[in-house]
């Protein structure tokens, strides 16, 4: 079988595959949740999805990692139309990646008594401590208060998650310093953060932190909660192959992109100027350099900005 024809029966397979393990118990997706629906959503919008280099996904990536990613979706039972994931192409890989909402739905799909996830950024002069108890080892959140004038992306020191129950009751609370928030943003492919952890102008993460920072906090805590919990260990494999797609080491790439600026370093001193013209060596030198920079970036910003939802 040819790879289009692969390609164009993923949607498909995927259902199949999806209905047989109801069928055998293995899996319980929400009864408000259609996967089928779900399917067909994601197939048009992969239609119109293109790479950096603006090659549509579908041609370019593997049959393999796009009936992944949309397993992983249905697993999750989520869906593209309400913003809850969006795919996202690593060379030829098709990628899942999970905005907050999609974090919270997917919580709150394991586990039905989850009534709503809080979640608050911590500024520099707010108000803010909590304890741990000795015995359960559990965050409580004891007062947080915070000005207008606190609010500031410069003056960023944490972010917290609260799950709370249908009873009010607080199942988990995730608390993350800043540092600990760049450290996992480091290891993202995005990596929007520079050598000297300040953060790469224009990027999402710059502009919009706060709503950065929110995203990383709850996808942790559900990770956490979800990991801990009793339900389906196919859904907690996805949730956790869908973070890791954000939040993986990032060193080949990087390794990948050093190798590429010296080699492309060294290919402009040989331009020869008895060779070429200098409008042909202009160009050839705005070529290599332009190649480094689109290696260089792994995502284009408004996919960045699309990650986070209506978060602006």
């Amino acid at each position: 079988m040819s790879n289009e024809l692969q390609k164009d029966n993923q949607a498909n397979r995927t259902l199949e595959r999806v209905k047989s393990l109801e069928k055998e118990g293995n899996i319980s997706l929400p009864k408000n949740y259609s996967a089928e629906n779900a399917l067909k959503s994601a197939w048009l919008i992969l239609q119109g999805t293109v790479t950096r280099s603006k090659e549509p996904v579908l041609k370019v990536c593997t049959p393999d990692s796009i009936g992944q990613a949309l397993f992983d979706m249905v697993l999750q039972a989520l869906s593209p139309a309400k913003k809850q994931c969006y795919f996202i192409a690593y060379g030829n890989e098709l990628s899942l990646s999970r905005s907050y909402f999609g974090s919270v739905a997917a919580a709150k799909n394991v586990n039905s008594d989850i009534k709503t996830i809080n979640s608050q950024v911590i500024y520099r002069d707010d108000e803010f401590s909590y304890h741990i108890d000795p015995e359960t080892g559990m965050k409580t959140i004891d007062e947080h208060k915070q000005k207008i004038t606190n609010i500031s992306n410069d003056a960023i020191v944490g972010a917290y998650s609260v799950i709370i129950g249908k009873n009010d009751k607080i199942l988990h609370t995730e608390l993350m310093t800043y540092d600990q928030i760049l450290t996992a943003w480091r290891q993202s492919y995005m990596n929007p953060v520079l050598n000297d952890g300040s953060l790469k102008q224009g990027s999402f993460h710059a502009k919009f932190t706060d709503q950065a920072c929110l995203k990383t906090v709850i996808a942790r805590a559900c990770k956490m909660f979800i990991n801990t919990s009793d339900d389906s260990t196919l859904m907690a494999d996805a949730f956790n192959r869908t973070t890791e797609h954000e939040f993986r080491d990032v060193s080949p790439e990087i390794n990948e992109l050093q190798e590429k600026k010296s080699t492309i370093s060294n290919q402009l001193p040989t331009l020869d100027e008895e060779e070429y013209s200098d409008d042909e060596a202009e160009t050839a030198y705005e070529m290599l350099e332009d190649e480094y920079e689109e290696a260089e970036e792994f995502v284009d910003d408004d996919v960045l900005d699309s990650l986070f939802g209506n978060g602006k």
